[in-house]
């Protein structure tokens, strides 16, 4: 096992200490713990290209180490009462269902897979954020969702009207 593969497994568990610090009232720690995993991120891919040891199973494993231990944090947060659990289903959501890089399931990977076009994904996908939209009224959990960065994409990919989305998004309560 070499040291950046190391870093990645080390951050893939930390995830389970700092479950057990929020749980028992320790968020400095738990705080402290997240922090160093989150160094570790951009240690190992460093270490891993200085020392001439990036692997296949090494750029795989990454993202997934990352979602652990977001994820384990995310659930920990939720279960102490510190992150709404409609906020933490959101991200979830969009943490499992969402990725870049090697790793990542394309829709017309999901399509070829399917049997379908890769167009009759986009449109499902597509219709089924529109749907969460239309039923929540939650601009906000949308854009999360889907991963996008500025609330315009958003709007634009629900094709809803600015005017409608801001309105909606005033009669919302948070």
């Amino acid at each position: 096992m070499t040291a950046a593969d190391a870093l990645t497994l080390f951050r893939a568990l930390a995830g389970i200490p700092i479950v057990f610090a929020l749980a028992f009232n320790g968020r400095a720690f738990a705080l402290a713990l997240f922090a160093v995993a989150a160094l570790s991120d951009a240690l190992d891919g460093w270490l891993a290209r200085r020392s001439g040891t990036v692997t296949d199973h090494g750029a795989i494993l990454d993202p997934l180490a990352d979602k652990a231990v977001v994820l384990a944090t995310l659930a920990g947060l939720s279960l102490v009462g510190g992150v709404p659990l409609p906020l933490a289903v959101a991200i979830a959501a969009r943490e499992l269902l969402v990725e870049r890089g090697p790793a990542a399931v394309t829709m017309r990977d999901v399509a070829t897979h399917a049997g379908v076009s890769a167009e009759t994904v986009y449109k499902t996908f597509r219709t089924k954020a529109t749907l969460i939209y239309r039923r929540t009224k939650n601009l906000r959990a949308v854009q999360l969702l889907l991963g996008h960065t500025k609330l315009e994409s958003t709007v634009r990919y629900l094709g809803i009207e600015v005017n409608d989305a801001l309105e909606m998004a005033e009669q919302t309560e948070v």
